[in-house]
């Protein structure tokens, strides 16, 4: 894979974390990954390599991103609150 498409696919999971393992899992699945990469140069590619950036865009893009990203994003945002509630 080249850096042009791991960094997107990264940044859309939330790569917050700088732990190998903790990326590894974020990444999410190859279903996620496709779901969302799209979304991140349509809508955030200005911001790569900025992964702080890239999350914030994503965020505020919210309701211009795919059905299918959204989705995962948002599921991604509830296991997050979820996990920091404990």
């Amino acid at each position: 894979m080249s850096v042009k498409l791991i960094l997107p696919i990264l940044v859309v999971l939330g790569t917050a974390s700088t732990a190998p393992a903790a990326q590894a899992q974020d990444r999410g699945s190859m279903n996620e990954q496709q779901a969302c990469t799209p979304d991140v140069f349509r809508l955030c590619g200005s911001h790569i390599p900025n992964v702080s950036n890239i999350i914030n865009c994503l965020k505020t893009e919210r309701r211009n991103l795919s059905p299918e990203c959204r989705m995962v994003v948002d599921r991604r945002a509830t296991v997050r609150r979820v996990k920091d509630t404990n």
